[in-house]
């Protein structure tokens, strides 16, 4: 008599798979660690830019104040001395001379605080308002800032934070000439496109930066300039929030010595 075929199907059995209670802490640890990992993480980015715009309203009440000032005190001076008959022509034209000044650089400040509703800003417009805002301490410094920029290039990144990010790294050059007495100063600010992206350099022939430093730029609260040493960190979180990347080299052989060279993705309309 032949065999019967009907088998029976082997079922596969799900196995539950349970965690010992070593294993459970285990895990629950690490989820915490990486808790607290991130929570460092966003104080720190919260607290660069919270100085970030601190700076910002820094620089502009330093720059209102600083050129308004000396505009006003010479008026003052002329109208609160005499008396209409005994103002001179010379006089009302200083005084004319004088409110030019305080016009333009209520300009001039309006070009600080560019502001759109789409949080967009123009590379020029960034450009501008570095010289303005740091004319000062160039010619104090008898720096040469030089310009190399035929690029014409829409952020989609608000002004403030954009203008901090390039600024930071400005001051930081200014700040490499305080201990150098010789030689001509010079900081250049270069633009260009590399296939699909945006290459900004700014490079000075400043006080080189230390071989032991080097590895610690972009560190929280690592300054080799006195600073608080966030500019750097955030300058790096910013580039990267936008796929980009911003790193330093040095350059050989060249009038400039260092250079902070910023990377940024261009987006496909």
């Amino acid at each position: 008599m032949p065999k019967s075929r009907n088998r029976k199907k082997k079922r596969n059995k799900a196995k539950l798979i349970f965690q010992s209670p070593e294993s459970q802490l285990s895990t629950l640890k690490a989820g915490l660690e990486k808790q607290k990992k991130d929570l460092v993480g966003f104080q720190k980015n919260l607290d660069a830019l919270s100085e970030s715009h601190a700076n910002h309203l820094a620089l502009l009440s330093n720059f209102v104040r600083h050129d308004l000032k000396n505009y006003t005190h010479s008026i003052d001076g002329i109208v609160s001395t005499y008396d209409a008959d005994d103002i001179t022509n010379e006089q009302i034209e200083s005084i004319k001379l004088n409110v030019k000044f305080i016009r333009n650089t209520l300009d001039d400040f309006a070009k600080l605080i560019v502001h759109n509703e789409d949080s967009k800003c123009e590379f020029f417009d960034l450009v501008t308002a570095i010289e303005i805002i740091n004319r000062t301490s160039f010619s104090e410094s008898k720096i040469d800032f030089i310009v190399n920029n035929s690029i014409d290039i829409t952020f989609n990144i608000p002004f403030t934070i954009m203008f901090q990010l390039l600024n930071n790294l400005i001051v930081n050059a200014i700040k490499a000439f305080e201990k150098q007495s010789e030689g001509n100063r010079v900081i250049e600010l270069t633009a260009y496109v590399d296939n699909e992206y945006l290459i900004i350099k700014v490079c000075d022939n400043g006080k080189p930066i230390a071989d032991s430093d080097k590895p610690k730029l972009f560190d929280y609260g690592y300054s080799t300039t006195g600073g608080t040493g966030i500019g750097l960190y955030h300058a790096k979180h910013l580039c990267k929030a936008n796929q980009g990347d911003i790193i330093y080299h040095d350059i050989p052989d060249s009038i400039l010595s260092k250079c902070f060279m910023i990377i940024l993705p261009i987006a496909k309309e």
